[in-house]
């Protein structure tokens, strides 16, 4: 209490100063103290300038209304003359340039003004890390070893503590109350202003709001493992942890009885990987997170350690423990095996203790896997759980809380030798910093996003809009009707699930790995190599077949002007494929022997010379069976996976003629002339070779699929779908991602301005909190204590003044975004999604 009491005390003026005049001059009202003094008294402005004459990095506080305020010795009038002795004046000095000089001192970062004469720099560097910091001024103090001082390292790592700790619970208002240090974590964590809250920033009738419109507050959380962070065996409590004791009683009781459920998806399983990774000698092994994927913020009471990988019975508790906490009735949940981890989720949970359960009758859940870790699921996962497909999500990513990694790690290595208790304490002091930095960058991030998000609506809504024009309108009523089935039930056939079987070169891997994994169980093949099995080798055989192709046709078009980049690239990728081949070639001769005897006669013939890497013969089964003995299970291999590449390509062909053929009808049928014939009608553009792509394919191969718009050739006349099964399936899958886009981002544009107001008024109601604090001041000493109590109300009043001023910023950077969001195609608010079944009854399916 005494440590508390002194950190409020010192907001307040000094007891034992008489506030009337400056106590140097005795004239002038005392205003101004200096935080960096050890003499805390008040002084008029020009005695406070004159005694920091020598000290112009120090910084001042004005008293005014009531609590003291910012100011700084420049705004007061110091200048310091640069190149001579203190006080004595210069005959011609010479002003910085813009009057103030900024100094990035050991502790802060000061403007000064200054007046030239003869300028000398020194700049010194302190790591933030604890030791070299104790370290380095230690060395300040005594640099030769004659008279070191005492060694206080242990004791100034717990002021530190102590003091990360006090700051903690006086910024979350804990020291206007004698009861400051009871309660737990969900008092002194820092929240999104933007996270839907109940009670601070969503509307009154929020509960009330029909079920069409009640994703407008939903929740998005990102769950994610850190193996970095780790801790040593070694010998709990606030923030942003789960409560310990309870997280270990809990993990007592159902860590045996809960297991993990073996993984139906492909090789992307994150308890197999966690477990291998350095769980020796460890009491964690990482540690788990639930956190704010839309604002990449970590939750309270949302992370904990874990102990073997990722297991699901610890971040059951995690995701459980987070949202008990101010959650809505919608949530949207995205986890890198959401396929795995969601399917027996509340099956888990009624096994659990009852402060655990959630209402599965009043929560209503979307899981989905983040967007960067979608491929590595099966093409079923990457279907079902897709943010590019899920209607009510906006833009959102799922990548949240890989991003918030990225401030944690810098520092695995030195908490992984702390102790429990100043492990948590260092990384909640983080995360909040974390949180509190995302605060504050609020007003240009949403102002990015939805800058971003008018633009790219407009592009989406009308690029569908012409996608759909150009196909029969029956074709598309029918299929609207089909995915706002599956928008209002995921029971119902999900449109963008390809049903026409056809043969890929994909399946074909899958069925030959399955098959080869049975044959070497029961010893009918023989594997020689430790990672790359027989099938494996063929297929990365053809592989590196048409990358030999491929790099054979950049090497042609590399004309005479070819710039040095182009001309770089190709070499960059001949070497490339050199070591592949290489690599390839060491693993060919261990599984067809006779192979090798053949390469070295082909050498001798060449007379040794090199071969390019586009020449060299990669003597595939097919190649040399009439030369070499060759098993036939390769042939095999060969065989079914050539004949499965053939259906890729031919189905590519197909989709071009029916491509060329749209064109030319469209071209008889609207044009005629020359000029005609260029433009027909003004809705023809010069045909480029990159506009050549069927509509799955990007325009660029970076470009994600939120992002991806269809070539014009399909927008353009009547597209034919044809009575081809294949060909109709395809264009329906592409129809429906291209109304996705444009829906995500007309959501992205909704969610944009629902935030905007949260932010708003999460301000105001944390205004008003702190005015409610500023009047209930109860001292912990004596009733009478005035220090206390005017060091308690300045910091509230301080902290009223720093909402207000977030909220101004706020809202003169989002001035104008409320007539923004109106402008363009697709204000889904005033004309709700768009759709090309406008008029029926059927749009209100999706319509808000």
């Amino acid at each position: 209490m005494a440590s508390q009491f002194q950190s409020t005390t010192t907001f307040g003026r000094p007891r034992f100063t008489p506030r009337r005049l400056c106590p140097d001059c005795n004239t002038a009202q005392q205003v101004y103290r200096c935080d960096d003094c050890l003499d805390t008294r008040l002084f008029c402005q020009d005695c406070i300038v004159k005694r920091h004459s020598a000290l112009p990095f120090h910084r001042p506080r004005e008293w005014n209304n009531g609590r003291f305020v910012k100011t700084s010795l420049m705004d007061l009038g110091l200048r310091y003359q640069l190149g001579h002795p203190i006080g004595q004046p210069c005959s011609s000095p010479a002003i910085a340039p813009n009057s103030s000089f900024v100094v990035i001192d050991i502790d802060a970062i000061h403007q000064i003004s200054v007046s030239f004469c003869a300028v000398r720099s020194r700049i010194l560097h302190i790591s933030n890390l604890a030791y070299e910091y104790y370290q380095t001024i230690h060395r300040r103090t005594d640099n030769i070893g004659v008279n070191p001082p005492p060694d206080r390292y242990r004791t100034f790592l717990r002021v530190v503590r102590e003091w990360r700790h006090l700051k903690m619970l006086k910024r979350a208002g804990r020291g206007q109350t004698p009861l400051a240090f009871l309660g737990r974590s969900r008092r002194t964590r820092i929240i999104m202003p933007g996270m839907p809250t109940s009670g601070k920033n969503l509307p009154k009738d929020w509960q009330e709001c029909s079920p069409k419109e009640r994703w407008r507050h939903a929740l998005f959380l990102g769950i994610d493992a850190n193996f970095r962070l780790k801790r040593l065996n070694s010998q709990p409590r606030y923030a942003y942890f789960v409560h310990d004791a309870t997280f270990n009683k809990f993990l007592n009781e159902y860590n045996k009885r809960i297991p993990d459920d073996t993984s139906t998806c492909s090789n992307h399983d994150a308890i197999k990987s966690a477990s291998i990774r350095g769980g020796k000698g460890t009491a964690a092994s990482g540690v788990g997170t639930i956190e704010c994927s839309r604002h990449d913020m970590k939750r309270p009471v949302s992370l904990g350690d874990l102990q073997k990988g990722e297991r699901y019975v610890n971040m059951d508790y995690f995701f459980l423990s987070s949202v008990q906490f101010d959650s809505p009735d919608t949530l949207v949940v995205s986890y890198d095996i959401a396929c795995q981890w969601s399917r027996n989720l509340f099956k888990r949970m009624s096994t659990y203790p009852p402060y655990l359960h959630i209402r599965q009758s009043t929560k209503a859940i979307t899981f989905a896997i983040p967007k960067f870790h979608l491929p590595a699921h099966r093409e079923r996962c990457q279907i079902t759980y897709s943010l590019n497909f899920l209607p009510r999500v906006g833009r959102t990513d799922g990548e949240a809380p890989e991003r918030g990694w990225a401030a944690l790690n810098p520092v695995a290595s030195s908490t992984k030798e702390m102790g429990p208790g100043s492990r948590r304490d260092t990384l909640d002091d983080i995360l909040g910093d974390y949180n509190w930095r995302k605060i504050t960058s609020l007003f240009t991030s949403i102002l990015r996003k939805a800058k971003e998000a008018v633009s790219l609506r407009e592009e989406h809504v009308a690029a569908f809009k012409a996608f759909s024009a150009a196909l029969p309108p029956e074709t598309t009523t029918e299929w609207t009707h089909t995915v706002q089935q599956w928008e209002l039930d995921a029971r119902m056939p999900n449109p963008f699930e390809p049903t026409v079987q056809k043969t890929s070169e994909n399946a074909v891997r899958l069925e030959l790995a399955q098959e080869e994994a049975l044959a070497i169980t029961s010893r009918k093949i023989s594997v020689v190599h430790e990672d790359i099995t027989p099938s494996l080798l063929i297929s990365q055989g053809l592989e590196l077949e048409d990358l030999q192709r491929r790099l054979q046709v950049d090497m042609r078009n590399l004309g005479a002007e070819a710039t040095d980049l182009q001309r770089a690239k190709v070499v960059e990728d001949s070497n490339r494929l050199q070591r592949r081949i290489d690599a390839w070639i060491e693993v060919q001769h261990l599984y067809i022997p006779s192979v090798a005897a053949l390469r070295a006669r082909a050498d001798r013939e060449g007379g040794g010379a090199p071969v390019e890497p586009t020449n060299i013969q990669l003597m595939l089964p097919s190649h040399v069976v009439d030369k070499a003995e060759v098993n036939q299970f390769l042939l095999q291999y060969e065989w079914r996976l050539r004949f499965a590449y053939a259906h890729d390509i031919l189905q590519k062909l197909r989709r071009q003629v029916i491509l060329r053929t749209h064109m030319y009808r469209h071209k008889d049928r609207h044009g005629s002339g020359q000029s005609y014939n260029t433009r027909s009608h003004g809705e023809l553009k010069p045909l480029l070779d990159n506009d050549i792509r069927a509509p799955s394919v990007a325009e660029l191969d970076e470009v994600g699929e939120g992002r991806r718009t269809i070539s014009w050739i399909w927008k353009v006349g009547q597209v034919e779908s044809g009575s081809n099964d294949v060909m109709q399936q395809a264009l329906k899958i592409e129809w429906c991602k291209s109304r996705a886009r444009a829906h995500r981002w007309q959501e992205e544009c909704i969610l944009l301005q629902e935030e905007i107001k949260r932010v708003l008024a999460f301000f105001e109601w944390e205004a008003q909190r702190w005015k409610k604090l500023a009047e209930y001041v109860n001292p912990p000493g004596s009733e009478n204590d005035d220090a206390h109590e005017e060091g308690c109300r300045a910091y509230a009043l301080q902290q009223i003044d720093n909402r207000d001023l977030m909220r101004s910023n706020c809202k003169r950077a989002w001035r104008d975004l409320e007539s923004w969001f109106k402008m363009g195609e697709g204000n889904a608010d005033e004309y709700g999604f768009v759709e090309v079944c406008a008029g029926s009854d059927q749009i209100q399916i999706s319509k808000i």
